[in-house]
Parts: structure tokens; sequence; C-alpha cells
């Protein structure tokens, strides 16, 4: 598709460090005519900030976008009628290395290699509508110049900024062209980078060492905003951490080689800052450099925005918990599915959405930000048809997909269908699909397979082997793609790949069984087996025996899953009506648990259950993140079970309604798309109402029929009894 017809790429200096400053370009233009509209498309090798007439042209930030830049460019369009004058316009664009040649595309590499270029560039076009029907293109060109020195010495997402408020550009240059990307150029209309909330301090308190620690509340990925008044030449500094230290300072120590810093220079004057082309996870900052009074708040930024879902309970640390899982998706949506927002990381690491998808599609819309990931994993497989481990993926030389990471794409595909009910969506993925499970195939030996590098990451007991976990998503690969073919019209495939499930199946269970129990005695594997139905059914009972025994008895209702399986749990156990049990894990409050985090002053879902260890100190800082909601994925639970909201038909058209009361609850609300649930013990009789704008079966003991849209309630006599 051709984007431009007139720009040109532009550099400036051609500074191939990874710390290369961002660079201002300027153009002065006349417009003669009454301004109708005006539509400016940008591109960047790296990310540009437009300003007209000192005005910021976008309320979208990290412009144009993050992608697989070894196969495609984004283009963003952004209406910028209303910012131009008659008479004379400045435009500015500054340019950052981003994601295309800052630190987190290469910082990592040996001997100074790069994932996709050295050099940030830019090209653009302003198309300028006028009253009387003509038009005018104002391209990037030779035309404009860019500065000799710019505010900003650095902004980069690991290393943090530095801006220099004595800094004023003082020489312009001509701008110079550079080839433009041999890649493609795609439109680019997936949800941007946007200020969802802002945050008021909570609380600020002075440190021994003069400094001022500020507490927004919760735990975010985003940007503090400062305004204030410092004397010329006087640096602030401004350190961003999730926990604090016992002395009350930021703990940065988890950040890794991250800085989570701003160095702000001031010239004396009055200015709000706030950080231009990097973003912090964080709860907390440390402001050194400046007194008291100041004005500050924190930017809640993310691409998701509407919310599809809300649980509320009787419970304040479950509602707690619920908020958490909320808050880690928002601060991990910033272009792609990320798996944590502070440290060094930041990537679209895919076991994590691969298992956290469905609660995501719960929460919040998320179609079109979801769709395209799926086109960057599609775009990131290799030749033999296998995906990475994280997505966009900028180590090719390294490539090693494993399991539970390369079903991302099966996990996503599937569930957007559900959720969305559009075949389409199906028909689109369904050929890269197909390669990668004749992949698995190939690279199997008699249906085992043991690519399985993480096992169940961050479990507590991570004793399950890896050729268990990788056969386990090698055999439910095979049944969802015969659910799709079968869904596709294509009913000799889906014979196949249901005689490949059942050949997997039968081996698994000769591999891994002993007179109808599994060999591997942990919560995880009997997740596995129980939740992909890799097992005779004659089986189920004892494995189900040995997966309450290990919970119940062993842990004393604690847990012990990881990544892959805390998002089965309680699906598993639902399916087999152990409602103690699921209440009693729900409550537990020792650690491992879900509520321990909650106790410790989590406002977001952590890495590692013991993030902050009992006596208070904190886990390994080589890999701690107070901010990954992988070991959230669970939340599905409250709408399907707790709130009773299940799907019947794909796309929600039609739904049923079979609440799952937990004795351990007095109420349970719950909200998603119009349907509106709710349930509360009264004594031993469960009172239930529905608010549904869809066909909906109604599942419980006094009243099971299928009905119309409409409000409905009942009371289900002696129902506790029942729990």
């Amino acid at each position: 598709m051709e984007f431009f017809s007139q720009a040109s790429w532009l550099s400036g200096c051609g500074s191939s460090s990874e710390f290369a400053p961002p660079e201002l370009f300027v153009k002065r233009i006349v417009l003669k005519k009454s301004v109708k509209s005006a539509v400016w498309k940008l591109s960047a090798r790296g990310l540009v900030s437009p300003y007209i007439n000192g005005k910021a042209a976008a309320v979208e930030l990290f412009l144009p976008g993050w992608t697989d830049y070894r196969k495609r460019i984004p283009v963003r369009e952004i209406s910028v009628g209303h910012l131009l004058e008659n008479g004379e316009n400045t435009l500015e664009v500054t340019v950052a290395p981003g994601w295309y040649c800052g630190w987190i595309s290469r910082g990592n590499y040996p001997g100074g290699k790069v994932a996709y270029g050295r050099t940030h560039s830019w090209a653009g076009e302003l198309t300028v509508a006028y009253a009387d029907g003509s038009q005018e293109i104002i391209p990037s060109d030779g035309s404009w110049c860019y500065s000799d020195k710019n505010i900003l010495s650095y902004s980069d997402f690991y290393r943090g900024e530095r801006c220099d408020y004595n800094v004023v550009p003082e020489k312009f240059f001509p701008a110079k062209t550079v080839p433009a990307p041999e890649q493609e150029l795609c439109r680019y209309d997936a949800p941007p980078v946007r200020v969802v909330e802002v945050l008021e301090a909570q609380e600020i308190f002075r440190n021994a060492d003069g400094s001022y620690t500020v507490d927004f509340g919760k735990n975010i990925a985003g940007r503090t905003v400062l305004s204030c008044t410092a004397a010329k030449g006087q640096e602030v500094k401004i350190v961003h951490g999730e926990v604090l230290n016992p002395d009350g300072s930021v703990y940065t120590a988890n950040l890794r080689s991250a800085t989570g810093t701003s160095i702000v220079i001031w010239d004396g004057k009055e200015h709000t800052y706030r950080p231009e082309f990097t973003y912090y996870g964080f709860r907390y900052c440390q402001i050194s450099g400046v007194e008291m009074p100041m004005d500050i708040h924190a930017e809640f930024l993310s691409s998701l925005s509407e919310r599809e879902g809300f649980f509320e309970c009787s419970d304040s640390a479950i509602n707690q918990l619920y908020d958490n899982i909320i808050c880690s998706q928002l601060g991990n949506s910033l272009e792609i599915p990320s798996d944590c927002p502070q440290r060094n990381e930041r990537l679209g690491w895919m076991g994590d959405i691969q298992i956290f998808i469905k609660t995501a599609l719960y929460n919040f819309a998320g179609r079109e930000f979801y769709l395209k990931y799926l086109d960057d994993v599609v775009s990131c497989a290799n030749e033999k048809g296998d995906f990475p481990l994280f997505v966009p993926f900028n180590r090719p030389e390294v490539f090693a997909g494993t399991a539970g990471w390369s079903d991302a794409l099966l996990s996503m595909v599937w569930e957007l269908y559900r959720f969305y009910g559009d075949k389409e969506i199906l028909e689109r993925y369904h050929p890269a699909l197909s390669s990668w499970l004749e992949f698995l195939n190939q690279t199997s030996d008699n249906f085992i397979r043991n690519a399985s590098r993480f096992g169940d990451w961050c479990a507590f007991d991570n004793s399950t082997p890896p050729e268990f976990v990788a056969t386990a998503f090698y055999a439910r690969a095979a049944k969802m793609l015969a659910d799709i073919a079968g869904i596709l019209g294509d009913e000799a495939l889906q014979k196949q790949r249901m005689v490949l499930f059942n050949n997997i199946c039968k081996v698994f269970t000769d591999k891994f069984t002993i007179n109808g129990r599994l060999i591997v005695k942990n919560q995880s594997a009997p997740i596995f087996a129980l939740a992909f139905e890799l097992l005779p059914e004659s089986f189920h009972a004892a494995v189900l025996e040995d997966l309450l025994y290990d919970i119940e008895i062993r842990r004393q209702h604690c847990i012990s899953t990881g990544f892959l399986t805390t998002g089965l749990i309680f699906d598993v156990l639902s399916k087999f009506n152990c409602r103690d049990t699921i209440g009693r894990i729900l409550l537990n409050k020792k650690c491992p648990s879900l509520l321990y985090p909650v106790l410790k002053g989590a406002t977001s879902i952590w890495e590692h259950w013991d993030g902050i260890r009992e006596d208070g100190s904190f886990a390994d800082p080589a890999m701690n993140s107070f901010n990954h909601y992988a070991l959230g994925s669970f939340g599905s639970w409250f709408y399907e079970y707790a709130g009773g909201i299940r799907m019947a038909e794909a796309g929600f058209r039609k739904i049923r309604f079979e609440p799952f009361p937990l004795r351990q609850l007095d109420f349970v609300k719950v909200k998603f798309r119009g349907i509106s649930t709710f349930w509360q013990w009264r004594g031993d009789d469960l009172y239930w109402e529905i608010d549904t704008p869809v066909e909906t079966e109604l599942v419980l003991p006094e009243r099971n029929e299928t009905v119309i849209p409409g409000r409905y309630c009942g009371v289900s006599k002696g129902y506790i009894n029942k729990c």
C-alpha cells in the first residue's frame, strides 16, 4: 500500500549509539486559505512526538507504535486541522530511538549487534484540505531542518530520561534524507497508548537525606508529572520503584540494569515536566533536588481502556485481588501484552498471555489490540512454523520455542473467536496454526515431546518433567485444532486431528500413569491432565484425589501452581464440584496463596507468590517483578463460576446462567457486556438474579429453562446444604 506520495525519510546527525539523543525537526509553513481539515501521516524507525504551533498534535503516545520491524514499519494518521491557523504555522517532530534502535531492542546483544537498525529516522505527510475544496501536501523533505541541540539528552525505555531546560536550540541544519525502509509500510490502527487514569499523591514523606518519597497508591505503568520551580542549574532526580526499602527509600534492585530514573535540570523557571519517550513501572517515586510545595501526580498509561467486566463480592481482600488483576492487565498492555513494565525487559512473553487471554477478554474490550499482536506473532514464526518465546522477537539467532509459550497463537485465536463469534479470526490464522501443528508432529518422538524450557514457570513446586508439560500441550493443540477444523467445516481434518489427539493421550497415559494414577505428585501435573482431558475418564477420580491431597493435606490449602496452571486450577476444581476446597484456597492468606500478596500491600499481581517474604525481605532481585499478570489468570473464574456467566454460543449470543456459590462468600455481583448477575445467601437459601440482553439458559435447582432477554430472579431453598 502506498502511504506517502512525496515524503522522504529524514535523519539528523545519524548517531548510531543505543543511547542516541532524540532529535528535533522543524518546518515553518504559511497557509493562505481557510483550513477545513488536515491529516498528518507519520511513520518512523523509532518514535515520533509531533507538535503544531507549540501544542501536542496527538494525545496518543509512543507513535507510530511497536511491531515486528523486521517485516513492517507502522504508519499512524492523526487529525490536526484544529491546530492549524491561517498564516504562519510551525511544525515540529521530535524523533527518538524507542523500540526500534534503543536499548530495549539491542541492549542485551553481544558484540554490538542490532536487531533492526542503528539509527532512528522518520517520514510524514501533512495533507491540508481547504474550505474551497483544494488541498495541499506538506511532506518530510530536504526543506525541514534539525537542531544541533535538544532539551532531551536521552529518552529510553530502559535508561530513563534526562531533560535540561537550559538547552535552547541555536543552530539548525538541513535534514538529511536517508533510504526508505525495505520493509512494508503498514497502516497501524491498533489502540494506541494513552493516559487512562490520573493518580494523585496519597502520601508524601521526607527521607533522612532530604529527598521526598511519594506514594501514588497503586502500582502502575506510566509516568510522574512534576510542576514546580527550581534554581537555574538545579538537578532534580525522580527515581521510580514498586516497593520501598525499610528506610522509606524506593527499592530499585529488581529493576536490574534499567534505571527507573528521570533527571531534570531546571532553568529557574516554572515547568511541568513529564517524560516524553519512556515510561516506568512504579507505585512510588523518590524526588531529590526540589523542596515542597510541589505539584505532582502520576499518569497511568495503557492501550486498553474500555472495561467489559466488573466483579464485586462480600470479601474486601478478594475485591482487592480482583482489582490487582485489572491493574496488572492495564499496566502490561502498552502496544503489546507484556510481562512487566519496570525492569530491563517489558517484552511480549507469550506464556503470560497464553494463559491470561481469557481473563483479559472478560476484563477489557481488546479485540483490535490482541489481533494486532497475533499478526506480530505470525510474522515472527520461523521457517519451520514454530513460534518464539516473546513477540515482537528481536533475537533471531537464538530462536527457541517452548511448550506453553509457542501455544499463545492457538490460545488467543481460540478465545478471540469464542468471545467475538467471528469465524474469520479462525480462517485468518488457521494456516499458521496448521504449520505449527505439523512442526509439533515432526519434532515429537512416538507422540512424546520434551520441548518445555520453562515448565510450569514460577511454580512453588516445579517438579513436573519437561516431557510431561510439552506432551500435554501437544495433545491440547491437536484437540483444539480439531475443534477449529470442525467449526470451519473440514470434517476430514477434524477427524484426522482427533485421531492424533487420541494417540497422544494413549501414549501420555502409558508413560505418566501407574495403576490409574499420575506418577508426578504435585499440583501442576493433575491440573494439566484434567484440564486438557488427557486421561481416560476412569482415571479422573484417583487423579483428583491426589490433587486434593496435595492441596488440602500436604499444603493446607496453599497453592504451588505456576504461570501455566494457576489459570486452570479453579476451573478444574469447579468441574468436579470441589466448592469447599476452592473457598479455602481463595481465602487462604498464608504463603503461597492468592491473598498473601494482598496482605503484603500488593495493588498488582506479583511475578512470584513470595516476592516479599514473610519476614519482609525481598525475593531474588534478578527476577522479582511486582507487576506480572500471569498469576492472575484465574480471574475468568470470577465471571464464569462465581458470577455464573457461561458462554452457550460463541460471541455470547446465548449464555447459561449457572452460579457456583461458595459458603465463604455472602454475595457476588458481576457485570459483563450488559449482563448483570447477583447472588446472596439468605440463611440457608440462595437468592439470585440476572438481567440479560441475550437468550439465556437458567440452570438452577428449582428452575431449568431457556428464557428470552429480560430480568429474572428467584430463591433456591436450602442451597447451602449443596455446597
